[in-house]
């Protein structure tokens, strides 16, 4: 009786601790779960993550793999043939943390600026916080609209970017410290 009451409490502790997801790092300016800004390929994401996509076009500009249950979606030019991707964004579930801590979901925008200090001002993205290689945001999931920020809101979307990365077309993005 004794081996089998510590059998079943065995087994549940270890099918709790297998149900958790591991917790992935993002890399500003590097990548995520070994998909990297300015190196992996669409085919690289489709042999990581599988067919259960949804492709969406952006005009002529770039496309869009997004695996809404995993909570990723990657982008990459129109214009590359090599496909490479240029942003990978995450919402949850994907379940993450920054190198400098930020934990998808959970941080607020006050943690952001106190690990990250003062977001760079950019007009054009004026409802992110954007860093080197990386910015945050809290995006309305109904419509896919990021809020305007204040302090207390959480952040539901990050998306990390190539140091490097030049617009589709050529264009350099803006200078960020």
């Amino acid at each position: 009786m004794k081996r089998a009451f510590i059998t079943i409490l065995a087994t549940l502790v270890f099918s709790n601790f297998a149900s958790v997801k591991a917790q992935e790092s993002a890399v500003e300016g590097i990548g995520v779960n070994g998909i990297k800004v300015g190196k992996s390929t669409k085919n690289d994401v489709i042999r990581k993550f599988g067919r259960d996509y949804e492709l969406v076009t952006h005009g002529t500009y770039s496309k869009q793999l997004t695996y809404e249950k995993l909570g990723i979606a990657v982008y990459y030019c129109q214009a590359d043939k090599k496909q490479t991707i240029f942003v990978i964004q995450l919402r949850k579930p994907f379940n993450v943390v920054t190198s400098k801590g930020v934990v998808l979901g959970e941080s607020t925008v006050a943690d952001v600026k106190r690990l990250y200090g003062e977001p760079a001002e950019n007009e054009e993205f004026a409802l992110w916080l954007t860093y080197k290689g990386i910015d945050f945001r809290n995006v309305d999931l109904r419509t896919d609209e990021a809020n305007l920020l204040d302090d207390e809101m959480l952040i539901n979307e990050i998306n990390i970017y190539d140091f490097n990365f030049k617009l589709c077309g050529g264009a350099i993005t803006p200078k960020i410290k």
